[in-house]
């Protein structure tokens, strides 16, 4: 089997869910949102996640990432737990229970409960 190299990927996307079960989500114009943004030249997706999660939340993520599959405009989606941090004045937490009653950008509840269920099956 050939190994794919120097694979470039435009833009990554977090669901950031902490012990407690808790999202961390950021507020845009679309409604509330996931952490997004581009890779940049040199960066790996990891890296990138982690940056951008920090960049517009305030939240320091734990560098182990659980891959979630493609989420809007071709993101490569990530799961991951926070470490440290003190949140944006656009980021909150939210409870999974309560994604009925809020305005979610496109494809955000289907990667929230796919993150969820992952950690979930997961701990329990």
């Amino acid at each position: 089997m050939a190994l794919i190299e120097d694979v470039r990927v435009a833009g990554t996307c977090v669901v950031v869910v902490d012990d407690a079960g808790l999202v961390l989500v950021v507020r845009g114009g679309a409604g509330l949102g996931l952490p997004r943004g581009p890779v940049g030249g040199g960066e790996t997706v990891a890296e990138a996640a982690a940056r951008v999660v920090a960049e517009q939340t305030g939240v320091v993520v734990e560098e182990r990432f659980a891959p979630l599959g493609v989420g809007p405009g071709g993101a490569v989606c990530l799961r991951a737990r926070p470490a440290e941090g003190d949140l944006a004045e656009r980021a909150l937490w939210i409870e999974p229970e309560d994604l009925d009653g809020l305005t979610l950008a496109a494809g955000v509840r289907e990667l929230i409960e796919q993150a969820v269920d992952a950690g979930t099956a997961r701990t329990g």
